[in-house]
């Protein structure tokens, strides 16, 4: 078994509101040490023939150095789902019917960035569920979890125990490389052994302060740790966003290599 390692939720310039190509995002990944990233594009504005482009580029890229896993982001109610390693999404079905096709196809289904939508999972979304994302880089920045996502995770394990927790970068432009991180074992490299690992709960998620198992049951002073950490980091994100905003109001811009060098720390 080789150790490899890997992002989740990445969105290329399929997206609406993605700035980097895919052989872009894999030409970075390599240079970080990372062997795949399960994309997560939108569906927002995609037809049929565009799913179809974005999972024959996939392939196409993908080879012994590196992989590409394709994926959607689906809007459902209010809040987003992940469907990592989709084919098909379904455009023309509602969203539960979508996700529902989803998992009779093999599909990782995560619900991402929970905090979005104030921690809300009615039942028959939490029944097609896989994972619960956890820690998302671009709200909870790229150190520890969001601890309010933790704990929702670990109330709805006790009701669903097959449920996983995840990390991702909700990546949109370069400044989003990073971590969190995913560190798996797998035999080969391909898309199939990483999706199996994936959906078995057989990864960690990673960072350069904290590692974590799929199922994380934080106690004592590591529990502590990380709602304070994840606490300070997210009022720092909200109130850089303020700032940038505040900013724009009134014509100015932070320079660009301080908004940088603060995106590449938090």
């Amino acid at each position: 078994m080789n150790q490899i390692n890997g992002y989740l939720h990445l969105h290329s310039s399929h997206s609406y509101d993605g700035k980097l190509s895919l052989v872009e995002i894999k030409e970075k990944c390599l240079a970080l040490g990372m062997s795949f990233a399960a994309m997560a594009e939108h569906t927002d504005g995609l037809t049929a023939d565009d799913i179809q482009s974005v999972v024959s580029e996939c392939r196409a890229l993908s080879d012994s150095k590196f992989v590409f896993i394709p994926g959607f982001e689906l809007p459902y109610k209010n809040c987003h789902v992940l469907l990592l390693g989709a084919t098909d999404v379904g455009l023309d079905l509602p969203p539960v019917e979508a996700i529902k096709l989803a998992k009779q196809q093999g599909v990782f289904v995560v619900l991402a960035h929970p905090h979005r939508n104030q921690y809300q999972i009615d039942n028959e979304l939490l029944e097609s569920l896989d994972g619960i994302e956890v820690w998302n880089q671009q709200y909870d920045g790229k150190r520890y979890p969001r601890i309010q996502a933790l704990e929702i995770f670990e109330k709805n394990s006790t009701q669903k125990t097959s449920l996983l927790a995840t990390a991702g970068l909700d990546l949109h432009r370069v400044s989003h490389l990073g971590n969190p991180h995913i560190k798996l074992e797998a035999a080969d490299l391909s898309e199939k052994l990483i999706l199996d690992q994936l959906k078995t709960g057989n990864y960690s998620m990673m960072s350069k302060a904290i590692s974590l198992s799929s199922r994380p049951k934080l106690m004592g002073w590591q529990r502590f740790k990380v709602s304070l950490m994840s606490r300070l980091t997210c009022l720092a994100i909200a109130l850089g966003k303020n700032v940038s905003k505040w900013l724009y109001e009134h014509n100015l811009a932070m320079p660009k290599r301080l908004k940088e060098t603060i995106r590449k720390r938090l």
